[in-house]
């Protein structure tokens, strides 16, 4: 899959635009509260991938572990962390800065979890 960045005043003229190696029924992607950054699944769904949200160049990668990959992701309210869901039903909270796990919640979904929307 490709990841193109528009701009809304010009209809389907896409400023930006990054190649991946994304598929598409793996393109789960948030953007930070600020807006500053973005956050995209790895090609494998064991990664996260973080851009600059502006220029789309490449910021971190933040790696989780585990064997089942990452289903949705976003970035908490204050855009400190990193929330996900994985396919083994796992909800996990990473802080942005260090890349560690800051908590877990086992069997937090009882079905695939296709969005995530984080709230305070």
């Amino acid at each position: 899959g490709n990841l193109c960045v528009y701009d809304c005043l010009q209809s389907f003229l896409p400023i930006k635009y990054l190649a991946t190696s994304l598929p598409s029924a793996s393109a789960a992607m948030a953007l930070s509260p600020s807006g500053a950054l973005l956050a995209a699944l790895g090609p494998d769904a064991s990664f996260v991938l973080l851009f600059d949200a502006h220029s789309l160049t490449p910021h971190s990668r933040m790696e989780v572990p585990g064997e089942h990959p990452v289903a949705t992701l976003g970035f908490s309210p204050d855009g400190e962390e990193i929330v996900l869901t994985t396919q083994d039903m796992r909800l996990e909270r990473y802080n942005l800065a260090t890349g560690h796990l800051v908590a877990t919640q086992v069997e937090c979904h009882k079905t695939a979890c296709s969005a995530l929307c984080v709230d305070e």
